[in-house]
């Protein structure tokens, strides 16, 4: 924008007289220093109240003398009066009061500033003011609210509106996306957990193969007579046992063995037969049955020998290496001995594979 005055402009001197009106006193001197700059910035030569009088705090000069007055004392052109009031951290308003040395005139301009728009808006508003000529309509349009600062003002807000919204959308889509891996990474380890529960099943030890096909083993074992030609009672037993496992089917073992029975009588058998373990888990715990049937020789009262046969459930667990525990339980035995007997008990052992 040219200078307001004109060639002349360039020497007009004007005496700035400090701020009043409701406003601290540091928002004053912020105006004072800030027209100060945009005055000198229009051509113009600024000089203090201080330099031309001396005035008591908030004494306004009004008429177009009082201000003629001040100017002649620094042989200035111009005497600029501001006055804020509506003050806010936003926008204050201000009624720049002009005072015109040469012609005894004085003009007043009420605008508001919006503080995001105030030097551009005091440089209109000077600029407007500050002429030989006077106000005109540009001074008139000028007036009153402050527009432009106001749009300003909303295109900063909406532009803070739409970067708040972008980076809320792009938080929630990061943490969608954060859900979303942690879900593809719940879901892998669990597809990993069930390949590995698989592979673990699929490569499971299977009894009677993983650690070598024969077993030799020794027991305790136990039966209480439930049905008997004497006086019942209960055998207890020393078992000894040969196993023999088939790499083509695995689980399946021919099995012989020794017995020596005490208690309600004192007698040994002598046994053969069949177990069949199956691996259902995929640690070493093997669950199945075996069939037994042979002779059972007493060696006290009656000494007559008689068949056995023996059915039992079967649980077998490798406890470390080729070391494994077997429990026998329930137990059936029938003996033909002496009119027939029937024991139920259970036994236990403990054998190596090799």
């Amino acid at each position: 924008m040219g200078s307001p005055a004109g060639a002349s402009a360039q020497a007009a001197r004007v005496v700035l007289l400090r701020s009043v009106g409701s406003a601290d006193l540091e928002m004053k001197e912020e105006l004072d220093a800030t027209v100060s700059r945009t005055l000198r910035g229009l051509g113009f030569h600024v000089l203090s109240e201080g330099a031309a009088m001396e005035v008591e705090e908030e004494v306004i000069p009004e008429t177009a003398n009082d201000l003629r007055a001040i100017a002649e004392l620094q042989n200035a052109t111009y005497t600029l009066q501001p006055i804020i009031h509506d003050a806010s951290a936003e926008a204050y308003w201000v009624t720049f009061r002009a005072g015109y040395a040469p012609d005894t005139r004085v003009e007043e301009l009420d605008a508001e500033i919006r503080v995001v728009h105030e030097e551009e808006r005091l440089q209109q508003l000077l600029a407007a003011l500050m002429r030989p000529a006077g106000l005109g309509e540009e001074a008139h349009a000028l007036a009153g609210q402050d527009a432009a600062g106001r749009q300003q003002e909303q295109d900063a807000a909406d532009a803070e509106a739409a970067a708040a919204a972008e980076a809320e959308r792009q938080r929630l889509a990061a943490e969608e996306a954060e859900r979303e891996a942690e879900r593809e990474r719940a879901a892998q380890e669990a597809a990993d957990a069930e390949a590995a529960a698989e592979r673990a099943f699929d490569e499971r030890d299977r009894y009677g193969v993983a650690d070598g096909l024969m077993m030799l083993s020794g027991g305790l074992g136990v039966r209480g007579l439930v049905k008997s030609g004497g006086d019942g009672g209960a055998l207890g037993s020393f078992e000894l046992q040969f196993g023999r496992g088939f790499e083509s089917i695995p689980g399946l073992e021919l099995r012989a063995g020794l017995g020596l029975y005490f208690g309600a009588a004192g007698a040994f058998d002598l046994h053969v037969g069949a177990a069949y373990l199956t691996s259902l888990f995929a640690f070493p715990l093997h669950l199945g049955a075996i069939l037994e049937g042979g002779l059972f020789m007493p060696i006290t009262g009656q000494r007559s020998p008689g068949g056995m046969v023996r059915f039992s459930a079967l649980a077998s667990y490798n406890v470390t290496g080729n070391l494994y525990a077997e429990l026998s339980l329930p137990a059936f035995t029938w003996l033909s001995n002496g009119g027939g007997a029937i024991g139920i008990g259970a036994s236990i052992h403990l054998g190596a594979r090799f």
